[in-house]
């Protein structure tokens, strides 16, 4: 059995998506300390509110969350290393195993974060010919688009967000502050143009006329339209 952590091929992440009833969450992956795990609920670090055990194991080891995390949070666990060397050795000094394969595992996981962080990023495919991907400056992109010249490389596009064409309808949706005024907006009914009904209208039915408009119809009264349903008319 060997005396150091083995770092297997693993990515130093896993997301889970909470039920609201879990507490224990598990983390696949090997960890020194347990400082070296972040612990995310969506997109909020967390400070407190849970403990971690497994670290120095090689399969890793678990979160435990004083409260379970509501149904539908994101539950993200990632190894996440400070980059700095662990150990020096000391000329004609002791040269122990031990030490060497500690040093190896935290540089073989800190290779494993870097391509964890790597893979997470916009990349040129393997087959794409080289390209030069250094984003114009500050002042050039601020308020403009990413867009790319036809040789594929970054350039800040014409025009900016604020420009963007939009409906009346979407300039609307646009306006508003939160969810529930959005969702007002989406859910509005929409004006059919039909004139408010009458005394004259009452009995009438409902109905569309050869060109598509609502209109009252005063022949076939309320009682008839519901006979004529009735017996399948």
């Amino acid at each position: 059995m060997a005396d150091h952590i083995q770092i297997g091929d693993i990515t130093p992440r896993k997301r889970y998506v909470a039920d609201g009833t879990q507490t224990l969450f598990t983390y696949p992956f090997p960890i020194f300390k347990a400082a070296d795990l972040e612990v995310y609920l969506d997109d909020a670090l967390q400070a407190t509110g849970y403990s971690v055990t497994g670290a120095g194991e090689d399969l890793g080891g678990e979160v435990a969350f004083d409260a379970a995390p509501a149904a539908g949070v994101a539950v993200t666990l990632r190894r996440r290393l400070t980059v700095a060397r662990q150990s020096d050795f000391q000329e004609s000094g002791a040269f122990r195993a031990r030490v060497i394969n500690d040093e190896l595992d935290f540089l073989t996981a800190a290779l494993q974060q870097v391509a964890d962080d790597t893979r997470r990023s916009l990349q040129l495919s393997a087959t794409d010919p080289d390209a030069v991907l250094t984003l114009p400056d500050r002042a050039a992109r601020g308020g403009a688009f990413l867009a790319f010249d036809a040789d594929g490389n970054p350039v800040a596009g014409a025009g900016s967000v604020g420009g963007l064409p939009a409906t009346p309808f979407i300039a609307a949706l646009l306006d508003d502050a939160d969810a529930a005024t959005a969702r007002g907006t989406l859910s509005a009914q929409e004006d059919v143009n039909l004139a408010p009904p009458t005394a004259a209208n009452a009995g009438a039915v409902l109905s569309v006329d050869p060109a598509g408009a609502l209109h009252y119809d005063p022949v076939l009264a309320h009682g008839a339209h519901l006979t004529a349903l009735s017996h399948g008319f």
